[in-house]
């Protein structure tokens, strides 16, 4: 349930009790810093942290409106469900009752995991309830698109698109995306939208945080393009405030007085990026609830030579095909996957031609940072570097907002290549990534997506206020958070014991960063006068026996040592 805490997955043992545990988390310091030193070194994509790339190299993918429809399921005002999921392995297996629909963690996968679901997330111990409640959640999203169509013709909606359109850039064209996305937000907050709750009082706003480093524990420096944040963090972190929406979407300039974010500041982190100089798209006059081309997933492992093919081939300008269908209302293959036509770019082939040569795909203005180029001189070799450079990015801020609060169950991003926009999804078991959303042919899903933030809460950002009471502060009032303390009933070696600790993340003594698996963390606790005693906070594998099981049967085997 959101919010509590299964004292099985939080243990406490004394230090004298865990001299295993005691080395691991010394050791596991060093190593931290130097995934930190790795990380912020800014070196190339395959040497900036590999640990995060192999993480994502066999990242789970399903058609854009699955993952809209089980996001809206989260939003909803009356019945929602229990424990709100996002799909998970979703590999066909069998017939169509076989959907996986679960997000319940899992552990660390073994080396020859292939992509394969286990048996544990692949059986749906109720596969008509799943199913049902599968078509009601893409009801739900044939109800808000239809409903949102009415604004995705707003005048100033359109100019931020148009001017989108003329940047040429990724770095010039992240104030005219965070407008738009802001725009649509101040629309959307007002609009009634069928089954949904109210937009969230935590007020989000998109950002523009290239230029500004955002520093994690270890000393890491990293710089998402794009956030997404509470009003309150960004009153935070400038000086003057003025109530107006769109003064928080121009960076962060020498002159001006915004310090950076924090990672718990952090809802959702966008990588911004560039293949066409010039985007030539023609705007659709009217728009309508029909899904338009599906656009493929982007590569995630350097072996995938025919998906960089395919996806440097249709980012090329061509003219597009603008048949679509109807929107069905029932899932078929949008809650399985399979293979959908490449990416296309959305872009109208003109005369004088806008596809810039190949060795200048990236513009030297676009990034500041070396390890942000593509410095290889083989132009496929380049393009491939770069987009898997644009993800492991991406990866790399998923952990470090993964491990920024005590608990934190998942994360959001977004990759951003022109007019096309992935939506990525991150928690213990790994990353589920989208097909991708032309939003200038498209607005109204981005909308739909832009709706689904707007009315998330707390827990639907994967904070656990049981474990972490500061971020409810940190989101909601323009005070400056401290570590909150915090009591928690768990099992020790006698039993149920009451432990307390606080919520600063810089006294674990045990934190890897990491995107996937048990993801163990260790801490000092108080609970018994006099005896030093230490927590363990993870997320085990349910296809295994429980570790607090397996310790208990051997404390009762005779002369174990």
């Amino acid at each position: 349930a959101p919010n509590e805490v299964d004292p099985r997955y939080f243990q406490v043992a004394q230090n004298s009790d865990i001299a295993t545990s005691t080395t691991m988390a010394s050791t596991s310091r060093s190593s931290l810093l130097v995934a930190s030193t790795s990380t912020s070194s800014q070196s190339e994509c395959g040497e900036a942290n590999p640990y995060i790339l192999a993480a994502l190299k066999y990242s789970e993918r399903c058609q854009v409106d699955r993952l809209l429809s089980n996001l809206l399921r989260r939003c909803r005002a009356t019945d929602p469900p229990t424990s709100p999921q996002i799909p998970h392995s979703l590999q066909p297996i069998g017939d169509s009752k076989n959907l996986v629909l679960s997000s319940a963690v899992t552990g660390e996968p073994e080396e020859n995991y292939s992509g394969v679901p286990t048996d544990a997330r692949a059986l749906d111990p109720d596969p008509d309830d799943r199913v049902a409640d599968c078509l009601d959640s893409h009801k739900l999203l044939s109800l808000c698109l239809q409903n949102i169509i009415a604004i995705c013709n707003d005048t100033e909606m359109q100019g931020y698109i148009a001017e989108y359109q003329e940047k040429k850039s990724a770095k010039s064209r992240c104030l005219p995306f965070t407008r738009l996305a802001n725009r649509a937000l101040e629309l959307m907050k007002s609009l009634q939208l069928p089954q949904l709750r109210p937009a969230s009082a935590s007020d989000i706003l998109f950002a523009v945080n290239h230029g500004t480093h955002i520093v994690g524990k270890g000393g890491s420096e990293l710089e998402p393009d794009v956030v997404v944040v509470p009003l309150a963090s960004a009153k935070r972190v400038r000086q003057n405030f003025q109530a107006n929406w769109n003064d928080y979407t121009e960076g962060s300039p020498p002159s001006d007085h915004r310090t950076p974010f924090e990672w718990p500041d952090i809802l959702l982190s966008g990588e911004v990026g560039r293949y066409l100089r010039t985007l030539k798209v023609q705007r659709p006059t009217t728009y309508d609830t029909t899904p338009k081309r599906d656009i493929n997933w982007l590569p995630t492992q350097w072996e995938d030579a025919s998906a960089f093919h395919a996806l440097q081939t249709s980012l090329s300008p061509r003219k597009i095909n603008t048949t679509s269908q109807a929107l069905p209302l029932t899932p078929t293959s949008s809650c399985s996957t399979h293979s959908l036509a490449p990416i296309d770019a959305g872009v109208e082939n003109d005369a004088g031609g806008t596809h810039c040569d190949h060795k200048r795909h990236i513009d030297p203005d676009d990034y500041d940072q070396p390890w942000k180029r593509s410095r290889l001189g083989d132009d496929a070799q380049s393009f491939n570097e770069y987009i898997l450079s644009m993800v492991t990015r991406l990866g790399t801020n998923a952990a470090e907002m993964l491990r920024c609060s005590n608990g934190r169950t998942h994360a959001l991003g977004f990759v951003l290549i022109d007019a096309i926009l992935w939506i990525w999804w991150f928690d213990r078991q790994g990353a589920i990534q989208s097909t991708g959303i032309n939003f200038i042919n498209d607005l109204p899903r981005l909308l739909v997506f832009l709706c689904c933030l707007q009315r998330f809460d707390t827990v639907d950002w994967g904070f656990n206020a049981a474990l972490d009471p500061s971020i409810t502060m940190r989101h909601l009032t323009d005070v400056a958070p401290t570590p909150q303390p915090v009591q928690l009933q768990v099992y020790g070696k006698d039993g149920m014991l009451m432990v307390a600790f606080t919520s600063d993340i810089d006294q674990r003594l045990h934190d890897p960063v990491c995107l996937k698996g048990k993801s163990t963390v260790v801490f000092d606790v108080t609970g018994i006068p006099g005896q030093p005693l230490v927590a363990k906070l993870y997320w085990p594998d349910h296809n295994r026996p429980h570790e607090v099981d397996v310790i208990s049967g051997a404390r009762k085997v005779p002369n174990l040592a």
